[in-house]
């Protein structure tokens, strides 16, 4: 095996090279393992990157898409009401735009947020629903918003602390993070053919956690962690973060 250059993982920044263990080279990138915190990631920034655009996403209006969307939007609206009565949703990364539907007929006031402007458009002009085109990482808006939640996005960022604290900023006190994503402590009951590796494009899934990795992307900012399950059937998270209340003094 030809010898390769480390670095530090994105999540708990270990740098110790016998805790990162190395599960496949990729188009001359390798994809690492860290040890510490569970954390499955690319040793440098791959040059082919894929297109998340209206082609991509028009994928996933396949049946079982549209039954999670639908699981989704419930799921979301049983947390969010428990502590919010009117609340103002984000949705980061629109996808298929089924669950900011889905919400949006439920009463809702939801805006979605995608980095594709066809996408924006088709959805906008399809479902009826509110699209902006932005970075998550650059997104800025005239108001905060109660509940931020995110299907499958985070892995897709380098930094996954990033994305965090960007959330962070945009909720208002009391608001919520609700995220879903996959979950590498299923990795081990299946080898490094895994089937979150086996995306579409080989670089899809930059950054992969765990639940130990949650822990350490707290350290980011204040949230506090209301509750985290595991998904068996996607072999996936569900992370649910509340941003504290201004405290008075």
């Amino acid at each position: 095996m030809k010898k390769i250059q480390y670095k530090a993982c994105p999540v708990c920044f270990n740098w110790d090279g016998p805790k990162i263990k190395i599960l496949e080279e990729i188009e001359g990138i390798w994809r690492l393992y860290c040890e510490v915190c569970g954390c499955i990631f690319f040793n440098d920034t791959p040059k082919n990157l894929p297109m998340y655009d209206l082609q991509y996403n028009l994928h996933f209006f396949r049946p079982g898409d549209i039954k999670k969307a639908g699981i989704m939007a419930e799921t979301i609206s049983n947390t969010i009401s428990l502590t919010h009565k009117d609340p103002y949703i984000l949705e980061a990364g629109t996808g298929n735009g089924l669950t900011t539907f889905l919400l949006q007929v439920m009463g809702y006031h939801i805006v979605a947020l995608d980095l594709d402007s066809a996408l924006s458009a088709y959805l906008t002009k399809k479902l009826g629903i509110c699209v902006y085109v932005d970075d998550f990482l650059k997104f800025t808006h005239h108001r905060p918003f109660d509940c931020i939640y995110s299907s499958h996005v985070i892995e897709h960022c380098a930094d996954p602390h990033e994305f965090i604290k960007k959330a962070y900023d945009l909720l208002a006190p009391r608001g919520i993070l609700f995220l879903e994503t996959p979950n590498t402590e299923y990795f081990t009951q299946h080898g490094k053919r895994w089937h979150h590796f086996e995306t579409r494009h080989p670089f899809e899934h930059l950054t992969l956690l765990s639940t130990r990795s949650i822990g350490f992307l707290l350290k980011s900012t204040p949230f506090v962690l209301k509750s985290v399950e595991n998904l068996s059937d996607f072999q996936a998270l569900r992370v649910i973060f509340e941003k504290p209340p201004n405290l008075c003094i």
